[in-house]
């Protein structure tokens, strides 16, 4: 027990890097999720043709009928990956959704 109060008395000069580390050990898992999510679409591409077959039919998505942000961004999302593979395939939209992979890891 004693050892332990020496270890928190000596603790308290490192207060600012303790609070630090922790804001950014935070941040490290907040951009960790993130960056898990930007896979969904890639593998939606490539594994569920009904995926494909919705995105080919994707509509610009209207924010008065959505319930919530998260919904209209995937929405929005989808219809411009509909409009990007419309253009340039669907290799194309892999080749898209990889650098965007890559750009958000590194």
């Amino acid at each position: 027990m004693k050892g332990f109060l020496q270890i928190f008395k000596l603790s308290f000069s490192y207060r600012k890097t303790a609070i630090s580390v922790i804001f950014y050990n935070i941040l490290f898992v907040i951009f960790n999720l993130i960056s898990l999510v930007l896979f969904v679409p890639f593998l939606q591409l490539i594994f569920d043709p009904e995926k494909r077959a919705e995105l080919a039919l994707a509509t610009m998505p209207n924010w008065e009928t959505k319930e919530s942000l998260f919904k209209y961004f995937g929405d929005y999302y989808d219809y411009m990956m509909a409009d990007y593979i419309a253009a340039n395939g669907f290799k194309g939209a892999l080749l898209f959704i990889c650098m965007t992979v890559l750009a958000a890891f590194f």
